[in-house]
Order: structure tokens, then sequence, then C-alpha cells
């Protein structure tokens, strides 16, 4: 079977990610069928796009239209509401299944099928970009220090994800050593300076379960990933928006999360994301410490480049059957394409520095 044969659904497809994810695969030459509950206009000149409307609770269309594809990437939210069903749809009728979220429950899926968790960009490039420079710089990577900060807020829904997966997908105040989980407790008095972020910023430990796998997988004996946030005011907002999200208040979340926003638009500041951190190992026996910043500010956009990637390389594969985490898959490309989609006053540049200049020392 031929590239050009091969036939994507994208549900969600009108959305942002949704709708970068089909531009980057009809630029491959696949066939895209795109899913909506509503008419829209999008891709209608191109004679590789159909769309579709319907709602993924309608399990006969559902079926029908996996039936029909090689591959269905879910890019609607909240995840955690809809992927299990859509996944399962998926394997049961021999079509792959892509997800950018961590949110497929593997005890529920059929056995016979083949699944791709963690494509986008956190849970995703979180691991991929890790992942390459070890293959690059390393002969054994010993630590990673990894750290995510942002004043660029995605959808209400995707918030909801957010929370919602890292209660059930992490921990929190830990971190990764030798196969064990540890807690690791930072005083938010205390301030740290990193690349990029420029100011003070305090940090709280997160330990994802694409971070144990990725340690797991690497060899690596201790990782460390930690969210940076700029103020009180940044980290108070987040707390409370657990809270209303756990409740189920759907109106209250809108308003919390509208006001922040406005806040945050009417400061003038330019809204970014930052992604950084170093692996510690060896190379010819020679220790080493190697530091990336990834900077940006249009963080859909970034996740369909990795999304679109990473189904591109599936699609070309003959995957196993079961789950798998997209960076597993990734290869040295997806750096080259992240590049590519950014815009002038957005970073990405990996370098070599003094073990004695770590994050790590930081610490």
């Amino acid at each position: 079977m031929t590239v050009t044969l091969m036939t994507v659904g994208i549900i969600g497809c009108s959305g942002n990610i949704g709708r970068g994810i089909a531009e980057y695969l009809l630029g491959k030459g696949y066939t895209v069928y795109g899913v909506q509950r509503h008419q829209t206009e999008v891709f209608s000149d191109n004679e590789n796009y159909t769309q579709k409307v319907f709602d993924v609770s309608d399990t006969e269309k559902l079926t029908e239209l996996a039936a029909e594809c090689d591959m269905l990437i879910n890019c609607i939210a909240p995840a955690y509401e809809y992927s299990n069903n859509i996944a399962v749809t998926a394997g049961e009728n021999d079509c792959i299944y892509l997800d950018l979220t961590d949110c497929v429950a593997s005890d529920e899926l059929p056995e016979s099928g083949t699944y791709i968790t963690s494509c986008g960009y956190i849970p995703g490039l979180s691991a991929m970009i890790p992942k390459f420079i070890i293959e690059e710089h390393f002969d054994k990577a010993e630590r990673a220090v990894l750290f995510q900060g942002c004043t660029e807020l995605c959808s209400d829904r995707a918030l909801t994800d957010i929370i919602m997966s890292s209660e059930k997908s992490g921990y929190v105040d830990s971190y990764y050593y030798n196969g064990e989980i540890r807690k690791m407790v930072i005083d938010p008095r205390r301030r740290f300076k990193l690349p990029v972020l420029g100011k003070e910023v305090f940090l709280k430990p997160y330990l994802s379960d694409e971070m144990i796998d990725f340690a797991e997988k690497t060899g690596i004996s201790s990782l460390k990933w930690l969210n940076a946030y700029e103020n009180i005011s940044q980290f108070m907002f987040f707390i409370r928006l657990i809270g209303i999200v756990t409740s189920g208040d759907k109106e209250k979340m809108s308003a919390l999360t509208a006001a922040e926003r406005s806040k945050r638009e009417a400061s003038g500041k330019e809204l970014y994301s930052v992604m950084l951190g170093e692996i510690i190992g060896t190379k010819d026996g020679v220790d080493k410490c190697v530091q990336f910043v990834l900077s940006f500010s249009d963080m859909d956009k970034l996740c369909s480049v990795s999304a679109g990637l990473i189904a591109d390389k599936v699609l070309s594969l003959d995957v196993d059957k079961g789950v798998h985490m997209g960076y597993r898959l990734a290869d040295r490309e997806l750096t080259t394409e992240i590049k590519e989609y950014l815009s002038e006053n957005c970073r990405f540049e990996i370098k070599e520095v003094p073990v004695s200049s770590s994050f790590e020392a930081m610490l």
C-alpha cells in the first residue's frame, strides 16, 4: 500500500490542531476524512479531503469511519471523556488510533488494535526532544532535568484534559530515581532564574507516566520535571482551576479562565510557551551536559507538527499491536520540522555546557 492511497480520519478537524494536522497530512499526499459536528468550508478545494458531519457519540457513524480509514486521529476535547470510545472503535476495526494526550486506558482496549498516545506538546515533545539529544550526543545518559513554563493558555476543554489526566497519569511533588518515585518538595518562596523565562520563577515538581517510561527506556537513573510559574498569581489560578474542574462546575470554570485570559492579554506582554532542560551523561568516557531551549508562541501549531509527523511515521512502519507512546516512534526529522514551523521571534537551540553550569546544580 502506498502513502497516497492511505486514509486518515481526523476527529475534530475544524479546530486549530485538527486543521493543522489535516494540512500537514494532505501535503504528504494522504486522503483525509475530516469529522466535525457542523458543516464547514475547511479544505473544500482539496480533492483529497472529504468532510464528514456527525457527532462521535453516534456509534454507527464512528464505526463506519473506522472501517474506511487506516488511522483515526482524535483532536476533540475533553479527551478523557471521548478517547477510549474512539480508540476501542478503531481497534475493533483494524484501524490505528492516534491521540495527542495520554488519556487512553490500555486495559480497556481490544488487544488486536494499535494505539499511539502522547503525540502532542506535553506529553509528546516533552520526551521526543530529550530522546534525540541522547541519541546524538551520548553513549550513556545518566540524569535529566526538564522544565516547562507558559503564559499562553489553551482552550477550556484542553485545560480540563490537562487537569483530569494529570490526576490519573502522574505524581505531584515527585521525581524518578533508579526505578523509584521519590518525593521532591520545593519551598514556594524560593526563586530560580531560567533561560528564556528570564525572570525569577518558582518551581513545582510533577512526574508523569510519560517521563517514567522515558527514563526506564533510556536507562536514565534520575529524572526531574518541574513546572515553572512567573508569579504566585499564575500558580493560584491553576490551583483554583483544579478545584473547579474537579467539582464539575463548567460555568465557573469558563468564567475563571475567561477572566485569566483577559488579564494576561491586557498585560501587553507577548504570550509564550517554553520547554527547556538538560541531559547529563558520558560520551567517549567523558562527562558532558547538553541543554536545550524551545520557546514559541503558538502551541496549537507545534502540537499539529508533532502529531502529523508521528502519524506519517507510523503509517510508513509496521508497528506492533498494543499501546505505544509517540516519542518511541519519532525520529530526528522532527527537530527539522519544528525549526521550519517556528516564527522569527521563537527559539529552538541545543548546546553543550559545562557540567558545573547545569540546571541540576541549581536545584
